[in-house]
C-alpha cells in the first residue's frame, strides 16, 4: 500500500510503541521507501546459516549466531507500506536536535592493549589479515527519534542501504552500510570485496592513491572470495579494483558476478561468503574464533548482514556495517572496525575506526 512519509512515520511510530517487529529500508539509489511488520509470533529464528531460505521476507543475522543473538526472518505475511522519498527531503533536512552530551571514544589505551594482541599474531604469520571493530557509547541531550534519524540517512547517504529494523530479540538498529553481501535474482549473483579505507570529503575519486598496505588487503579479500566460491559458482566474471565512495569515505572495491546451479539454496552461498575477510579475517574459521575470544565484547549483530528476500523475485543481502544500536533513544551504540595486516600502524588504524564511527554519529549531532 502506498502511504505518505508522514502516515508512514505514524505507522512506525505505532510499532515501536507497541514493540512489534518491523523493518524500514531503501536501496542504494533508491526513490522508494519500504516497510515491513508482523507479530512476534511471525518471526522464525534460525541458529545455522544455511536454515536460511529464498522466501519472501526480510533477514536479519548477527556476525555469529547464538541463543541471544539467532538468526531473524520476518517473513512477508504482515501489513507493507512504500512511500516516496522525494516526499520526505525537506523533512531530511531539518537542523538536527540531538547534540551529543556524552560520549565514551575510542580509548587509546584500551585500543593499543587489543592492537598488540591482534598485532602479535599477525606478525607471527598465524593470520593473514584480522579485524579489530570497537564500540562506542553516545548519550544525546533529548531522547533520538529514530524515524528522523533514518530519513536522514536516506538524504545524507544515497548510496547505501538504509534501515530500521526492531524485534524485542535484537532491539532497534539503524544502519547504512555501502557494503552488499549477496544479490540474487534466480541463478544470477553478484557479489564484492571491500577493503582499505580512507577520508575523501569533495576530493575527486580519480586523485586517490592506495598504499600497498590497502592494496594488499583488498587482493586478499578478492582471493578468498574466488575460492570460497570455487565448487559452486559455474561461471565468475572479476571486475578491476576501483574506488568507490561510500559518504564521507573511500573503499577500494571488485566486482563479481557469477552463476550456480538451481540446486544450489541462498543459504548455502551466505554460509561460503559470511563473515567476509572485510569484517572477520583470513583464513576466515580461525580469526573468527580469535576475534570472538580477543576482542573484548560480543558484536552480536554488528558485522553481521541484513536485507530483503526474494522480492519480486530478488534477493539483496547487505553486511551489517555503518550500524548503530539505539537504546531505547537515550543511549546510542556506535560500531567500527578496521582490517589489520602485518603492516597495520596502531594510530592509523584507531583514526579509521573513528572516522568510520562517525558515519553515523554526524547523524546524531
Amino acid at each position: 500500500m502506498r502511504v505518505s512519509s508522514e502516515e508512514l512515520s505514524e505507522i512506525v511510530q505505532k510499532a515501536l510503541v507497541e514493540r512489534a517487529p518491523f523493518v524500514l529500508y531503501r536501496h542504494p539509489f533508491g526513490g522508494e521507501v519500504a516497510f515491513m511488520t508482523c507479530t512476534a509470533s511471525d518471526i522464525e529464528i534460525y541458529t545455522d546459516f544455511k536454515e536460511i531460505r529464498e522466501e519472501p521476507g526480510f533477514v536479519f543475522a548477527p556476525f555469529h549466531p547464538s541463543p541471544l543473538s539467532p538468526i531473524l526472518f520476518l517473513p512477508n505475511v504482515g501489513k507493507q507500506f512504500v512511500t516516496t522519498l522525494s516526499s520526505v527531503a525537506q523533512e531530511a533536512n531539518n537542523p538536527l536536535l540531538a547534540a551529543s552530551r556524552r560520549e565514551d571514544p575510542v580509548d587509546a589505551a584500551k585500543y593499543k592493549e587489543v592492537f598488540r594482541t591482534f598485532s602479535k599474531r599477525l606478525r607471527d604469520r598465524d593470520f593473514d589479515k584480522l579485524v579489530l571493530s570497537w564500540r562506542a557509547t553516545t548519550s544525546p541531550e533529548s531522547p533520538t527519534d529514530p524515524i528522523k534519524t533514518f530519513w536522514r540517512a536516506c538524504r545524507r547517504y544515497p548510496d547505501a542501504f538504509v534501515s530500521l529494523f526492531y524485534s524485542p530479540v535484537s532491539g532497534l538498529w539503524l544502519g547504512a552500510t555501502p557494503e552488499v553481501l549477496l544479490k540474487k535474482a534466480g541463478v544470477r549473483c553478484e557479489t564484492v570485496a571491500l577493503a582499505g579505507t580512507m577520508k575523501v570529503d569533495d576530493a575527486p575519486l580519480e586523485s586517490i592513491c592506495w598504499d600497498e598496505k590497502n592494496r594488499e588487503e583488498q587482493q586478499m579479500v578478492s582471493r578468498y572470495i574466488v575460492e570460497q566460491l570455487e565448487g559452486v559458482a559455474l561461471t565468475l566474471v572479476q571486475s578491476d579494483p576501483y574506488t568507490a565512495r561510500a559518504g564521507n569515505l573511500c573503499h577500494i572495491k571488485t566486482d563479481f558476478r557469477f552463476a550456480v546451479g538451481g540446486d544450489v539454496s541462498l543459504g548455502e552461498i551466505v554460509e561460503k561468503l559470511h563473515p567476509t575477510p572485510a569484517v572477520c579475517g583470513v583464513p576466515k574459521d580461525a580469526a573468527k574464533r580469535f576475534i570472538m575470544e580477543q576482542e573484548g565484547y560480543d558484536r552480536t549483530y554488528y558485522s553481521g548482514f541484513l536485507g530483503p528476500l526474494n522480492d519480486g523475485g530478488k534477493s539483496a543481502i547487505y553486511v551489517n556495517i555503518r550500524c548503530m544500536k539505539m537504546n531505547n533513544g537515550s543511549d546510542i551504540t556506535l560500531y567500527a572496525g578496521g582490517g589489520l595486516t602485518g603492516k597495520s600502524n596502531e594510530e592509523e588504524e584507531r583514526c579509521e575506526i573513528e572516522a568510520k564511527m562517525l558515519t553515523m554519529k554526524r547523524l546524531l549531532q
